[in-house]
C-alpha cells in the first residue's frame, strides 16, 4: 500500500485527470481521488503470477523491466501532464530488491527472506510443492499446485486400474486356452497348465 501511495500522486497520474475526477464525483481529497491507482498497484505487487515472473533471477533483466513497465502502464497510462514513468521506476526498484533476495536464497540454499517489503511471502508457498496431496493448500496462490497433484494422482490411479484389467484379460485368455486342452497333446496340456499356474501366481503376488 505504501508503494501504491507513492505511485498514485497527482503529479504522476496527471493534474487534468485529477481535476476531471473532482468535477465528476464532487470529491476534494486527493487521497480519495488517487485511491484506485493506489489499490491497483498494491494488488499488482501482491499478485503471485506477476511476482514469479518479474522477480525470476533466471529471466533477463530487460524482459522483466518490460513486463513491469507494461503492467504499470495499464494502471497509470501515459498522459501529457503526467509522469507515469516515475511509478514504473518505483515499482522496478522494489522488484530489483525482491529479485536479489530470491537470487540469494537460491545461491545459499536458504528460504527466501524479505524483511523490508514483506512481499515475497505471496510466492513462498509456490516454491515449495507439498509433499503429499493429503495436505490441501488453502492459499489462493497454491491452488494450481494442488490441481496438478490431483491430476497426477488421478492419472496414476487410472494407469494402475488399466494394468490390473490388462492382467485379468491376459489371464482369461490363458484360461480359455486351457478349456480347449482336449485338442492339445498331453505334453502341450502340461506346458499350458504350468504356464497358466505360474502366471496366476505371479499376478496375485503383484496385485497384493
Amino acid at each position: 500500500m505504501l508503494i501504491g501511495r507513492e505511485c498514485a500522486s497527482p503529479a504522476i497520474i496527471g493534474s487534468r485527470e485529477i481535476e476531471r475526477r473532482r468535477s465528476e464525483f464532487g470529491i476534494d481529497p486527493i487521497d480519495a481521488l488517487a485511491y484506485p491507482e493506489q489499490i491497483k498497484v498494491a494488488r499488482l505487487l501482491c499478485s503471485p503470477r506477476f511476482l514469479c515472473a518479474a522477480t525470476d533471477p533466471d529471466a533477463d533483466a530487460a524482459l522483466r523491466s518490460s513486463l513491469v513497465a507494461k503492467e504499470v502502464e495499464k494502471i497509470i497510462p501515459t498522459r501529457d501532464d503526467g509522469e507515469s514513468w516515475r511509478a514504473t521506476n518505483r515499482v522496478w526498484t522494489a522488484i530489483t530488491h525482491l529479485t536479489a533476495r530470491r537470487r540469494d536464497a537460491r545461491i545459499y540454499g536458504v528460504p527466501m527472506r524479505d524483511t523490508y517489503y514483506n512481499i515475497l511471502r505471496f510466492i513462498q508457498e509456490l516454491q515449495e510443492e507439498p509433499a503429499s496431496t493429503e495436505l490441501v493448500p488453502r492459499s489462493a496462490g497454491t491452488r494450481w499446485i494442488w490441481s496438478l497433484n490431483k491430476r497426477r494422482d488421478r492419472g496414476a490411479l487410472t494407469l494402475g486400474l488399466k494394468l490390473q484389467v490388462g492382467r485379468s484379460l491376459r489371464l482369461t485368455r490363458l484360461c480359455r486356452k486351457q478349456f480347449h486342452r482336449k485338442r492339445l497333446s498331453k505334453n502341450g496340456q502340461r506346458q499350458l497348465a504350468r504356464r497358466t499356474t505360474r502366471y496366476a501366481t505371479n499376478t496375485r503376488c503383484e496385485l497384493s
